[in-house]
């Protein structure tokens, strides 16, 4: 520990990094606040509810922020890994819930029209239909027209 920082009192603040320190003092908070969530150990992924923006801070400084009412913890971890792991978990989990088929449908058949573009040895000829809405295709290997999305 320095001289600068006995002398000033905030010998508590190890774990909050110079970044959150600043960011403390740019929303009009006091660093002996801060004090108080310096024995928390590990980084968390944080929701902050000013702007719906997902952030990774130290778990210190981000339950400081969820007790403040500014944020929202999602998970807590020792490693980048550990949080954005249970992220990842949580995300899949929702979208296969709200997965809608026909939008399923859709993209599997832009893969395939993908697929047809990019193969060299497949004939293609790409006509449109008479509304100008879908293309139909048609080649070698007998994949079905792409029109009824």
């Amino acid at each position: 520990m320095d001289k600068d920082q006995r002398s000033s009192g905030l010998e508590g603040l190890g774990l909050i990094s110079p970044f959150e320190k600043l960011e403390a003092l740019a929303q009009g908070f006091k660093l002996h606040e801060l004090i108080r969530y310096n024995n928390l150990r590990g980084i968390a992924l944080v929701k902050d509810l000013r702007t719906g923006m997902e952030k990774v801070y130290s778990y210190s400084y981000a339950k400081f922020l969820e007790d403040k009412g500014l944020a929202k913890v999602l998970s807590v971890g020792l490693t980048i890994e550990e949080v954005t792991r249970d992220r990842d978990r949580k995300f899949e989990s929702v979208s296969k819930s709200k997965r809608d088929p026909k939008a399923i449908k859709a993209i599997e058949r832009a893969e395939s029209l993908l697929k047809i573009l990019k193969s060299s040895d497949s004939t293609q000829s790409i006509k449109r239909s008479s509304n100008l809405d879908f293309m139909k295709i048609k080649n070698s290997q007998g994949e079905k027209p792409f029109t009824d999305l």
